[in-house]
């Protein structure tokens, strides 16, 4: 688990650090690819083979520390009791205590724990059989360990995650509902269903499996009405609202992880950017200026935080982002060669960090 944390933070921070240092000079499509290989390290809990520049091998006294800390249990007040009692009785033999290991000392407390029990079935009218015995002993010796963290952060990583899961199904659902009560089916020859709606404030693809596109009523009257639906359309090409679920289910499983929340952000901006570069593609160059102006008609809302838990693209990213992706329509950045060989090697050199495992 450290391990997991561990590569797929530095893989994020790789990727944020070239997303800024090559931020024009790269297509945005390409930029955008990069979150993929951030997903499947994300998704992936194990290492694909061993290797000697392995991220958990450069670290691994840190994480070996980490772990003997994480491993060791908690003792109970019950227990530091007994310690002090098979000590004062090893002092008594002239037995120094601090020369023994610790299964000499834990045997040394079953011992005393299996006489005591022993003891109490002098009195009992109806004893113990010697097998019930033992599992009184190996049960008052489980009490002495009353704290176990492994199973302790577990249960609180099992528990965040499906808090996640929980908001991720209800919020989804939610939308769902809303859309299916709301919407109005429009009489346009499109592969894809196209329904106006009251409930959303931008255009949206949603669905997973029954993929739509989703239109404010002022959008459906738009006269830029093909650029929005070109832009849907490109979402649906790309598999986006199948990578948005699939950054949802990241989420769910790196709830704890700052980074994460980070970079889910960041990667649903990129794929907002590269859908525009590839819709643009598709267009044609002569409608570059008419989609931008597209763009900032529709994008002028406030962006929701709660998007993150959507599985719906949408061409809202709020105004913050808007001047950044109407400047990349504009500036069109491409990646030069000597770019893509620099950009191939330090990913492969961070794939090779973070997928494996100390060699």
């Amino acid at each position: 688990m450290i391990e997991w944390i561990l590569t797929s933070s530095v893989l994020i921070l790789v990727v944020l650090i070239l997303r800024a240092v090559l931020r024009e000079r790269i297509s945005l499509g390409l930029r955008y690819a990069l979150w993929g290989i951030v997903l499947i390290r994300l998704l992936v809990p194990f290492s694909f083979s061993d290797s000697a520049i392995s991220v958990t091998g450069l670290a691994r006294q840190p994480i070996a520390q980490i772990e003997t800390i994480v491993n060791e249990p908690i003792r109970s007040d019950a227990y530091d009791a007994a310690i002090e009692e098979v000590t004062a009785q090893f002092f008594s033999q002239q037995v120094d205590p601090s020369a023994l290991s610790q299964e000499e000392l834990d045997a040394a407390i079953r011992q005393n724990v299996y006489d005591q029990v022993t003891s109490e079935q002098a009195h009992n009218p109806a004893p113990l059989t010697p097998d019930q015995i033992e599992a009184e002993v190996d049960s008052r010796m489980d009490g002495m360990y009353t704290i176990d963290p492994v199973r302790i952060l577990t249960v609180f990583w099992l528990a965040g995650a499906a808090v996640m899961c929980a908001v991720f199904l209800w919020s989804n659902a939610r939308l769902a509902l809303n859309l299916k009560r709301t919407r109005e089916k429009l009489s346009i020859d499109h592969p894809l269903p196209v329904y106006m709606t009251d409930y959303v404030a931008t255009p949206c693809l949603f669905g997973l499996f029954r993929s739509a596109i989703y239109l404010p009523r002022e959008a459906a009257e738009s006269p830029h009405m093909d650029h929005i639906l070109a832009h849907e359309a490109t979402h649906h090409r790309q598999g986006d609202h199948i990578w948005s679920a699939l950054r949802c289910a990241a989420l769910a499983l790196h709830w704890y992880n700052p980074l994460v929340w980070i970079a889910a952000s960041a990667s649903k901006k990129d794929a907002e950017l590269a859908c525009d570069e590839a819709t643009i593609a598709r267009l044609g160059e002569s409608q570059r200026t008419a989609y931008g102006e597209t763009l900032i008609s529709m994008t002028c809302a406030r962006r929701d935080h709660k998007d993150l838990f959507l599985t719906a693209t949408t061409m809202n990213t709020g105004k913050r982002t808007l001047k950044e992706r109407v400047t990349m329509i504009a500036k069109h950045p491409k990646t030069a060669v000597y770019t893509l060989i620099l950009l191939i090697a330090v990913m492969l050199i961070a794939v090779g960090c973070t997928f494996t495992g100390p060699g």
